[in-house]
């Protein structure tokens, strides 16, 4: 699962995973991620720090709240490097 605001990016990092066989899903904020999690199984997350509605940091503190998503693998991906990010 690709969580990223920005399409460019997005599409970006869904093409070079579609070159190498892996099939994505996207979404624009933590909340349609969400959304999306509850109907697909994900393997792993690939998720943007600033985004809008919610950013990738409330994302990281729900998701780690909610025990189901636990042992889900989540890479951090972007270019804001003023935010500490504290696992």
């Amino acid at each position: 699962l690709v969580i990223d605001d920005d399409p460019i990016n997005r599409k970006l990092i869904i093409n070079i995973l579609s070159k190498k066989g892996f099939e994505s899903l996207e979404a624009g904020n933590g909340v349609e991620a969400f959304s999306i999690l509850e109907k697909h199984n994900v393997d792993i997350i690939l998720l943007d720090i600033v985004m809008p509605i919610m950013d990738g940091i409330e994302f990281l503190k729900e998701i780690k709240s909610r025990p189901a998503y636990l042992n889900l693998p989540i890479i951090i991906l972007t270019t804001d490097d003023s935010k500490k990010i504290e696992a």
